[in-house]
């Protein structure tokens, strides 16, 4: 079955990933390279650039057993095959019951047969192709020309003392520099731009993604440690014979337990929990929000807006004003286009 393209979006990847089992993560745009520092920690990049033909590279034929590389069996499956090239070569994700048991299949694989198995599995393709948009006519499907954009998606990871390239494209991992997971970020700052730079000066058309920790859980579980320390103050202030107001519930006995004896000082730590509880509930809206966002626009972009068009099309028609339309619509195009030539 074939694969749809997909728009390189953070709500979209994101999305992508929740479908497959994948918790804990998100997406990140980059919109500036040299900032990634303020991203930590990354799990990965995914790295969106128009392909053109080039020299041959310098691929690994031998390379770590535990190193999940997959060549691209499936045509437009190069977004989902990035996403798979993070997910599946960092253990501190939780990539769900699903991926787990398909990398357990995979890995004893050759790299091929690793790209068969992710066309193959229909967990992953039905989560990739639930973005597929509604086209009114299909005759068929064509392979890409020299003369067509074609765009392509690959990984930048840091594995076990390594900074690797995976593009499934070509036969092998590509094995960039020595690196720590410290300094990583910093050392393919440089091959990115590099990369880039290889390209003419009038393209663009690049695109970064990061894979980091899901911020809408990170501030979750900022404001409940909030919660719990000031209930563990005001716990401490009461036994000193202060009134509080809020309740006490459950808090952290080890942060109760570091806590100042003095009234005035309690009082100062009190001022300074509100206000980080205070600021995680802010971040925690503005990430709801966020997510709210990717949620309304990816229900637009699988919603089928055809038979909607078609009955639109067909009242006006019903009513004379179609023709009428579209004169009017050719009549702008050609205006247009007379003052960009003026322009030119």
């Amino acid at each position: 079955m074939d694969w749809c393209t997909i728009e390189s979006d953070p709500g979209v990847f994101t999305e992508l990933m929740h479908e497959i089992g994948v918790k804990g993560v998100q997406m990140e745009e980059v919109y500036e390279i040299e900032a990634l520092d303020a991203l930590k920690p990354v799990y990965g990049l995914i790295f969106l650039f128009k392909w053109t033909a080039g020299p041959a590279r310098d691929c690994l034929q031998d390379y770590d057993p535990e190193l999940f590389f997959a060549r691209q069996r499936v045509q437009n499956a190069c977004a989902t095959q990035a996403i798979l090239s993070i997910l599946l070569n960092h253990p501190d994700i939780d990539v769900g019951e699903s991926l787990r048991q398909f990398k357990d299949f995979a890995m004893p694989l050759p790299a091929s047969d690793r790209g068969d198995a992710i066309g193959s599995c229909d967990q992953i393709r039905l989560a990739h192709n639930s973005f597929s948009r509604s086209e009114f006519f299909e005759f068929g499907k064509t392979k890409a020309t020299d003369k067509d954009d074609v765009y392509h998606f690959i990984s930048y990871i840091y594995f076990k003392g390594f900074i690797y390239e995976l593009d499934g494209l070509q036969p092998g991992p590509i094995q960039l520099c020595a690196s720590t997971p410290d300094t990583w970020l910093n050392d393919v700052t440089p091959v990115i731009r590099d990369r880039i730079g290889t390209y003419s000066a009038s393209e663009i058309r690049f695109n970064i993604l990061a894979l980091v920790n899901s911020r809408r859980d990170a501030a979750i579980k900022t404001r409940a440690k909030a919660l719990s320390h000031l209930s563990a103050i005001n716990a401490k202030l009461s036994s000193l014979g202060e009134e509080v107001e809020e309740n006490i519930v459950d808090f952290d006995e080890d942060y109760f337990g570091t806590l100042p004896d003095g009234v005035d000082d309690l009082k100062e730590e009190l001022r300074r929990k509100q206000e980080e509880l205070r600021r995680a509930e802010l971040e925690l809206v503005d990430e709801e929000e966020q997510h709210e966002k990717w949620k309304k626009e990816n229900a637009r972009r699988k919603h089928n807006y055809i038979p909607l068009i078609l009955e639109l099309l067909d009242v006006l028609a019903e009513r004379g004003e179609l023709m009428g339309l579209l004169q009017a619509a050719k009549d702008r195009k050609q205006e247009e286009k007379k003052k960009a030539e003026a322009a030119s």
